[in-house]
């Protein structure tokens, strides 16, 4: 068995450096992203306006962090389309096709078109403060959650 060498004070501190520096730019894209996604979430809320969209494919993606559907998306907002997708877990017993053809709300950002996103199942409403509809108690059946 090979004996690693120890490390000169000279080399810890230049090590001790690279470490900091990794963690530090790591906090800072970290911190960074949650800044954008909650002025992104606060721009949505102020300037949210709703329309319907279509789902209109599904893609099953399967990773080392897990498996999921993208449900693909497309709907029209101030008389442009736009599109989207909607994550689905695996878990939650969902065949996406049987979402395909239908219409369900989007809610999306009047100042930014392009931030929309499809509000399927309860959770989706709850995440938004908004009450789950009546008409879309039908996909209560896909729901395993």
């Amino acid at each position: 068995m090979k004996m690693r060498r120890k490390l000169t004070p000279q080399e810890r501190k230049q090590a001790i450096i690279v470490l900091l520096s990794c963690f530090l730019l790591l906090a800072v894209v970290f911190i960074w992203t949650f800044y954008d996604a909650k002025k992104m979430g606060a721009s949505l809320i102020a300037h949210e306006g709703f329309t319907t969209g279509i789902p209109t494919s599904s893609i099953y993606i399967s990773g080392r962090s897990g498996s999921y559907w993208n449900l693909k998306y497309s709907t029209s907002i101030k008389g442009k389309i736009q599109t989207g997708t909607y994550s689905i877990s695996n878990d939650i017993g969902v065949c996406p096709d049987s979402l395909l053809g239908y219409k369900f709300p989007v809610i999306y950002d009047t100042t930014d078109a392009e931030e929309n996103y499809m509000v399927i199942f309860p959770e989706d409403f709850k995440n938004l403060n908004l009450p789950f509809p009546d008409s879309l108690k039908w996909v209560l059946k896909f729901n395993k959650r």
